[in-house]
């Protein structure tokens, strides 16, 4: 906040937009004002603009990327909003795994998208052992078994019965983008910190 003007908000919620709005109005440097939404993808960006404006106007989806080009939102009489495409910076742009447990890419697009999969089913059941029996009612603790064992159990199968382990991996990563997969720890440093059963919010 010392540094950079700082509102938390939660568009779900409709909780602070209005502190947001009057920030805004304390740094323009004057009226009327364009501002731009900028953040990675999938983050809820256009949420925000949508609530801004009190109605839907910019289109809004758990796709990482549903955004394609720059959208120009009259949001008040005074304020104009530019929704933008989500961005990634550059030094983790080479990084799927890391894109993957951030939420920002559609595994889809991904030329393989195992690998990813392996290290986000890695890094969950460390935190969260039960993810994948409670979401699936299958566990293992071979990622690549698990990966066939959810292909089964969810009819991801190949001409000749045969499991398609990529569509397994795509089904692991989008239930984690959508919050079907989930895990919690507590921050570093914080004792006191409580812990919350990560399936009962």
């Amino acid at each position: 906040e010392r540094n950079y003007p700082t509102v938390f908000i939660s568009a779900k919620d409709r909780l602070g937009t209005r502190k947001l709005i009057i920030k805004i109005k304390q740094y323009a440097p004057r009226l009327p004002v364009r501002v731009s939404v900028v953040g990675y993808p999938n983050v809820g960006k256009s949420t925000i603009i949508n609530y801004l404006k009190g109605r839907h106007v910019a289109e809004t989806s758990p796709v990482p990327g549903w955004t394609i080009g720059e959208q120009l939102v009259k949001a008040k009489q005074w304020l104009i909003v530019v929704d933008t495409p989500g961005v990634i910076q550059p030094e983790e742009a080479k990084d799927d795994a890391l894109l993957i447990i951030k939420g920002v890419v559609d595994p889809s697009k991904l030329e393989d998208p195992v690998p990813s999969a392996i290290k986000l089913i890695m890094r969950i059941k460390g935190f969260n052992p039960r993810a994948f029996m409670d979401r699936y009612g299958v566990d293992s603790d071979d990622p690549l078994e698990l990966l066939e064992l959810v292909g089964k159990r969810r009819g991801l199968l190949l001409k000749g019965g045969k499991v398609s382990i990529r569509n397994a991996a795509i089904t692991i990563i989008r239930d984690w983008i959508l919050g079907k997969l989930t895990y919690y720890y507590k921050p570093i440093g914080d004792d006191n910190a409580q812990e919350v059963n990560p399936n009962s919010t």
